[in-house]
């Protein structure tokens, strides 16, 4: 799926699709995540971005290993989020651990609820 550009906030766009990946598809409910934060970002934070009657809030955590992703919402739709393929082998999902599914690109896991928390390593 190609995230199609947002009419409103171009300001922003290039901070929420490039670093925070947010593709949303509010007539499906599901939101797109592929995040490529640049190296030298530690942490980083996304608050409150309307998305139909929704609203996402995403917070980034840099690790020794990996990352960390906290990610809230306020209606109980799917999150896909994805990274490329092979970046990531260990995934857990609320402190579980969980085996992603993988597409010819991308290795990517599904959430629903209004927080999760995702990391990967």
């Amino acid at each position: 799926m190609i995230c199609q550009a947002w009419n409103l906030y171009s300001y922003a766009t290039p901070i929420i699709k490039q670093f925070f990946g947010i593709c949303p598809q509010a007539s499906d409910k599901t939101i797109q995540l592929i995040p490529q934060m640049p190296n030298a970002w530690d942490n980083a934070a996304l608050e409150n971005v309307l998305i139909g009657d929704n609203a996402l809030s995403m917070y980034y955590q840099k690790k020794q290993e990996g990352i960390g992703l906290k990610i809230q919402q306020r209606k109980n739709w799917q999150i896909k989020v994805q990274y490329p393929k092979g970046k990531y082998t260990h995934w857990k999902l609320n402190g579980s651990v969980v085996k992603p599914q993988s597409s010819d690109l991308y290795d990517f896991i599904w959430v629903k609820g209004k927080s999760n928390q995702v990391e990967a390593k």
